[in-house]
């Protein structure tokens, strides 16, 4: 049987279809359905937990949400993060998770309470006190009962593109296992080794106690997102970004080809590293975190085309730009119609001022003022 992944698209162009299922032997794909009410910019962590899928959710307004899936891939609970801000990934810990709160520099502890009516958040650890991202603390992982966090390291002048003394490091006590990284991410453990994927470059880094450090893989796009089945190793590489998500202003493109506009799903041969390799570029640009989806605990049963879902979705969004650039042209006649109003009013009034100085330069303007004053006196003295 053929494992099927779950795959999660971050920093969407198309609202709300950021979390499918793909099936890469055949290259069929199905989404999931998320929030239909609220608008959804993309998913980043997912991982298994108590017979459900979590999820890390980005909002329409740059805050976060913690989802919950059931075994039938319906949402059942969405959790608002009020303390973690550019939530990136997330793991099982303590009976609860850890989650990379990207904008504070720090690992948030989320707990579910109340009967999972609620969560609770604490900051587990922090890198530094300041109150923006400065090192972009972005992957965590578990091994030998210590926590490693993956960091891109202090931003270079000429932005995150450009930093390259990224690291992993142990916490709490910052201890450095491996620098200089070129944007790591997914930190991952199978079988006691630790794998990092070095995003900007296509490095696979793996670190065990047998060999130490060693590079096992070179892989094209920007590589981030891992997962394993008994036979393979599955990475995910996005496509290069058309602006940056921090400016917002145009990347400088280097030779962009074909490849670098298009997203991909690496299938790697665990023993002899060999891989190949297909497009999910139709499904979305950025893929963020891969997950084996077990049979077992899940039952998906939609059909769906996903492209079409896709192009809908589109025109959804076309038709509500549409419908609000109809909106604003209606405000600007209103705007226009009161302009040339005041436009028909102003010579009235330069017509209206005057006359009433030449009124106040006549005679008997000023009589009438001399009256009003002896008049106001009269008055005075009567009292």
């Amino acid at each position: 049987m053929f494992s099927k992944l779950i795959i999660s698209f971050c920093n969407v162009n198309t609202k709300n279809l950021a979390l499918g299922i793909y099936e890469y032997e055949n290259d069929n794909f199905n989404w999931i359905e998320l929030d239909q009410e609220n608008i959804i910019n993309g998913a980043t962590g997912i991982t298994y937990f108590k017979n459900r899928l979590w999820l890390l959710v980005q909002k329409n307004n740059g805050e976060n949400n913690l989802c919950s899936i059931n075994n039938n891939f319906e949402l059942e609970k969405t959790y608002p993060l009020q303390m973690t801000k550019d939530a990136h990934s997330i793991i099982v810990h303590d009976n609860g998770f850890l989650v990379n709160d990207t904008k504070h520099n720090r690992l948030n502890k989320i707990e579910i309470i109340n009967n999972q009516n609620e969560i609770k958040e604490t900051e587990f650890w922090k890198y530094s006190n300041d109150l923006d991202d400065v090192v972009h603390v972005n992957s965590i992982c578990k091994k030998d009962n210590k926590i490693f966090v993956s960091m891109f390291g202090k931003k270079s002048e000429e932005g995150w593109k450009f930093t390259k003394n990224g690291k992993i490091i142990i916490i709490p006590e910052k201890k450095i296992i491996f620098e200089n990284i070129f944007h790591p991410h997914t930190l991952f453990v199978i079988e006691n080794d630790m794998y990092c994927l070095e995003s900007a470059t296509g490095y696979v880094h793996k670190f065990s106690k047998k060999n130490g450090h060693e590079v096992i893989l070179k892989l094209e796009g920007y590589v981030r997102g891992f997962t394993f089945d008994e036979n393979y190793f599955y990475v995910g590489a996005s496509a290069r970004r058309r602006r940056s998500k921090s400016t917002g202003t145009q990347n400088v493109s280097e030779a962009v080809t074909d490849e670098d506009a298009q997203s991909w799903i690496y299938r790697i041969d665990r023993k002899t590293l060999e891989f190949e390799r297909k497009s999910l570029a139709i499904y979305g640009e950025e893929i963020y975190d891969l997950m084996i989806y077990n049979q077992n605990d899940y039952h998906f049963s939609k059909k769906d085309v996903p492209i079409l879902k896709r192009v809908w979705k589109y025109q959804d969004e076309i038709e509500n730009y549409k419908n609000e650039l109809t909106h604003y042209k209606n405000e600007l006649v209103h705007h226009k119609d009161q302009l040339n109003k005041l436009a028909d009013i102003e010579p009235k009034l330069k017509k209206f001022e005057k006359e009433l100085k030449i009124i106040k330069n006549s005679k008997t303007w000023k009589a009438l003022q001399y009256y009003l004053r002896f008049k106001k006196l009269f008055q005075r003295k009567n009292i």
